[in-house]
């Protein structure tokens, strides 16, 4: 029978996601629409993420994610099933007002963002089942956790040094879970050679990655955001080397690295998973449990007042995206060229890409000269580029940032009309 801190654990989410309004990551349906287009991730799709969710043999298939709703289910269920199997996983484990612990875990949510979905969001989960699996001890339970882990690991690599601590201070029946590990990665990377974009992976994924993306200049996190952040990871730390489990808290404080090279909140989901499933277990007395509870409901005020200051709704699939986007279907041409314009014009327009060539309207992609050069040689073949003049990055206009492409276009393109407040070029004669 669910009891009153149960059902506030689970409902908490859902009310704020719903009251505030939420981020749904165009990503998850984007490409999933590339693929079904025929185009190949990697090649023909510039995204420096492992094959996982996004792409290959697990990710998210399109029929699941066409529509604004869906990926509103996928939100909530993910921060549902989250929630349940940390519930259960605590339960197993013989924890002492796991219930309380479990609504402690769903007010840190939503002070990491709960309405956001992005791949934090599935970690959260995949990494909650982990936990789950490994409160026994059957080969199979493990077989599949490594499986689920070489999924987490592929999402965020930075994951890895907590996946490597947590395999040896925590994980049972190792040599069956390394086994599911392998399988995992091998079904992931089968994906990659059994279409022969290997190549093209490693040029994004993995060159571009080093030489390129984690050096990308990170938003500067707030005074509130860094104080509060600070309390939270100080009084997990003290309690857990308090209890003579240095281990543990390092286990903990490395899920930190996630939110590099980009900071957000929404990175951090997985230490407030962690951090509560690791307390949870030292067997903390009735006044650690109220400072903790307190520090939960104090983190949490801030993001449940800002629903009085603003509130999103969905915050990608607006009424004017949705209106310029059947504007722009309208346009005989099927591929198009979108700088600066939301990229979710691609799919809800039904438009390709300029050759079947995707570049995020991001500097660090554009001003990448490989990159930018295979666009150049796609635009060549485009009549047709919808420019934003006024979308920003960091603060910094695109056309600003990336000045040698915006030349290119203005040499190349000539201003037709205007729909809204996007400019509409046609290939000159």
């Amino acid at each position: 029978m669910l009891t009153f801190y149960q059902y506030l654990a689970f409902l908490i989410p859902f009310v704020f996601v719903i009251a505030k309004g939420y981020f749904l990551s165009i990503e998850f349906s984007l490409y999933p629409y590339f693929v079904s287009s025929g185009l190949l991730p990697y090649k023909d799709i510039v995204d420096q993420h492992f094959p996982s969710v996004f792409f290959g043999t697990f990710s998210l298939p399109f029929a699941l994610v066409d529509s604004p709703v869906k990926l509103l289910f996928f939100l909530l269920g993910l921060n549902f099933l989250t929630t349940f199997f940390l519930l259960i996983t605590l339960k197993r484990l013989k924890v002492a007002k796991f219930q309380l612990w479990t609504l402690i875990f769903s007010l840190l949510l939503i002070f990491f963002s709960a309405n956001t979905l992005w791949i934090e969001t599935f970690v959260c989960l995949l990494l909650s089942v982990v936990f789950y699996l490994n409160t026994t001890r059957r080969p199979l339970n493990s077989v599949i956790s490594g499986i689920v882990i070489s999924q987490i690991i592929l999402l965020r690599p930075t994951i890895i040094f907590f996946a490597i601590g947590y395999f040896l201070l925590l994980q049972r029946e190792k040599i069956y879970n390394l086994l599911g590990l392998i399988i995992g990665v091998f079904f992931s990377f089968w994906y990659l050679l059994n279409n022969n974009i290997l190549d093209s992976f490693f040029e994004v994924a993995v060159i571009f990655n080093k030489t390129v993306y984690t050096f990308v200049q990170s938003p500067t996190p707030t005074a509130r955001q860094l104080l509060s952040l600070c309390l939270l990871v100080t009084i997990f730390v003290v309690f857990v080397i308090g209890k003579k489990k240095p281990l543990f808290a390092l286990l903990g404080l490395s899920t930190l690295v996630l939110v590099f090279p980009r900071f957000g909140l929404e990175h951090l989901q997985v230490f407030g998973l962690v951090a509560v499933y690791t307390l949870a277990q030292l067997k903390p007395g009735k006044v650690i449990r109220s400072v903790v509870l307190a520090t939960a409901l104090l983190l949490s005020v801030q993001p449940w007042l800002s629903i009085f200051k603003v509130q999103y709704g969905n915050y990608f699939y607006t009424p004017d995206i949705l209106e310029i986007s059947n504007q722009i279907k309208q346009i005989p041409d099927k591929n198009i060229y979108l700088y600066g314009a939301s990229d979710l014009i691609y799919q809800l327009a039904q438009k390709l890409p300029p050759n079947n060539y995707y570049l995020p309207s991001l500097p660090w992609y554009l001003n990448y000269q490989p990159f930018q050069d295979r666009l150049k040689h796609s635009l060549a073949k485009t009549q047709t580029i919808i420019v934003d003049p006024e979308f920003t990055v960091d603060g910094q206009k695109l056309i600003n940032t990336t000045p040698e492409l915006y030349s290119y276009i203005k040499m190349n393109y000539y201003l037709e009309r205007k729909i809204r407040h996007l400019e509409i070029y046609k290939i000159k004669p």
